[in-house]
């Protein structure tokens, strides 16, 4: 392979790489926060707030949280919000709360959702729903995280993946260079 050959292959590949990224993490997300205090008799206060962290404006309408039968007491939802199973005391698998007049937008977040439960939760899966401006609708799946933890990130930001191709590439073409001028 000629040099010129591999510079314009490096050089195509970074640019795919670079115009790749972007679309690839254009995606819903929400971050869903909680505090919790313990009570009396074996019962748990839970205080949740829902972040929407996605990139591409979509509307954060939907959020259940699932685990598994515990005797749970929800308190009133904020204002705008419904829910199937939260307010009132339940023996439930799942706490579900949507709305119709209005969402949480992308880069907003709303505390108020709060419930008790005689049971110590970890963990708590969540599966929110989101809707983009043409109405569609897309779901996500995650876990809560108690507040003032911090989440690990799960993939390298673009940024990193284009300074090691970028930096193999460069060792790649030392490597071929001194070889074709046999140092």
């Amino acid at each position: 392979m000629s040099i010129r050959k591999f510079i314009t292959a490096f050089i195509i590949s970074v640019c795919l790489v670079l115009i790749m990224s972007p679309q690839g993490h254009a995606t819903p997300g929400a971050d869903i926060f909680y505090d919790k205090s313990e009570l009396e008799d074996g019962w748990w206060k839970y205080d949740f707030t829902f972040r929407n962290t996605s990139s591409n404006g979509e509307c954060l309408f939907r959020t259940r949280l699932l685990f598994f039968d515990p005797e749970v007491f929800g308190y009133e939802l904020p204002t705008g919000w419904e829910s199937i199973r939260w307010e009132g005391t339940h023996i439930t698998d799942y706490m579900d709360t949507h709305t119709k007049s209005n969402c949480i937008e992308s880069g907003d977040s709303l505390g108020g959702f709060v419930f008790d439960a005689k049971f110590n939760f970890d963990n708590i899966r969540h599966k929110s729903y989101f809707h983009d401006e043409n109405d569609n609708l897309v779901t996500m799946r995650g876990d809560t995280t108690l507040r003032n933890t911090v989440p690990v990130p799960v993939v390298p930001e673009p940024v990193s993946s284009v300074l090691f191709i970028a930096g193999g590439a460069t060792l790649g073409f030392r490597k071929f260079r001194k070889k074709k001028t046999g140092d």
